[in-house]
């Protein structure tokens, strides 16, 4: 009897009406003992659920962390639509603890792939997990990245391990689940991956992170359904400037835009970053001319958000957005925990 699948079947993925009755009956299985006369289901629920048998559904192929579970992720409970169950390969023990999501683009160049790499290997050697989609690009890069360094890497597909997709991401998946990490889906085997999966899948991404992380994304990205979804679980953001050259940096743009924070190092994403020894103070800096001198200028007055100086600063913002990247790297500015930008003496 496998009443967590059935249960699944009934009301289908992603449906908040399945934390309903779960927090209501207490389980799948006192749904089917009690559904049919307690009032909760409507008449076309009840049709959906009680013309099967539980029995009738095959056992789950792999461990099963279903609803109420000892294993079962506690970040999953903040959405107002968790799975009933996850299928995992590797340890549940990963999707405890520190974590850091990373999304971003399938198709990114090397400056977007070494990144997320990079702080993929120094997330994990700070002991957080890396969670990213079972994808090529970014993702890919990140996760290898977390296996490079001997740490947890979490990996969620957008299909049942039966679709497993994309076919030549098998290899990661298992090496992955053979280090430690996890592997989870929230389909069954049987379940073919949709264009609506990926949208279900962006929320399980930002639930099972302390924060979100994009190395590069373009204007039109995946990675936004991750933003959304973390945002709406009022998880914080981070975006990596690149080269304004290039088309990612409208993606950039539009994570800053709608709330995201610039982030230059892996330990902004680390909620205990080891503590670095302090460095002899700078010698002074000559003033810089162009955007970066009227960013420093305007900053003398004291800190402002980016929306001030991309008004108050007479250049295109794409340039403006690249002078602030470089003062930041420079260590001449810095952003504070309320979004302002600040000089830094």
């Amino acid at each position: 009897m496998n009443p967590a699948l059935w249960l699944y079947r009934g009301l289908g993925p992603a449906n908040p009406r399945l934390k309903a009755a779960l927090a209501h009956f207490g389980s799948p299985e006192a749904v089917w003992q009690r559904g049919r006369e307690d009032g909760f289901f409507t008449a076309r629920e009840r049709a959906r659920l009680f013309s099967r048998d539980p029995a009738d559904e095959p056992p789950f192929s792999r461990r099963a962390l279903c609803w109420g579970g000892e294993d079962y992720p506690a970040r999953l409970s903040a959405l107002p639509d968790p799975p009933g169950f996850l299928l995992c390969e590797g340890d549940p023990a990963a999707l405890a603890g520190p974590a850091v999501t990373v999304a971003g683009s399938r198709t990114p160049d090397a400056y977007g792939a070494d990144c997320a790499r990079a702080f993929g290997r120094a997330l994990a050697q700070g002991g957080a997990a890396v969670v990213a989609g079972v994808a090529y690009g970014v993702d890919q890069a990140a996760l290898e990245g977390a296996l490079s360094a001997g740490g947890r890497a979490v990996a969620v597909l957008p299909a049942g391990f039966g679709y497993l997709t994309p076919a030549g991401c098998r290899d990661l998946c298992e090496r992955i689940a053979r280090a430690g990490g996890a592997v989870v889906s929230e389909h069954p085997d049987d379940c073919p991956v949709t264009r609506q999966a990926y949208h279900q899948r962006a929320r399980l991404l930002a639930a099972l992170g302390d924060r979100l992380f994009v190395p590069q994304c373009a204007q039109k990205s995946g990675a936004h359904l991750a933003a959304a979804a973390a945002r709406a679980l009022q998880k914080p953001v981070y975006a990596l400037p690149g080269d304004v050259r290039t088309p990612f940096a409208a993606g950039f743009w539009r994570l800053l835009q709608e709330g995201g924070q610039v982030c230059v190092y892996p330990h902004q994403l680390l909620d205990h970053p080891q503590e670095e020894p302090a460095a002899p103070p700078p010698p002074p800096r000559e003033v810089p001319a162009g955007p970066a001198g009227a960013i420093l200028a305007l900053l003398h007055s004291g800190p402002a958000p980016l929306e001030g100086i991309l008004a108050g600063v007479q250049a295109p913002p794409p340039a403006v957005l690249a002078a602030l990247s470089k003062l930041e790297l420079a260590g001449q500015i810095a952003r504070g925990v309320d979004g302002r930008y600040r000089r830094v003496l």
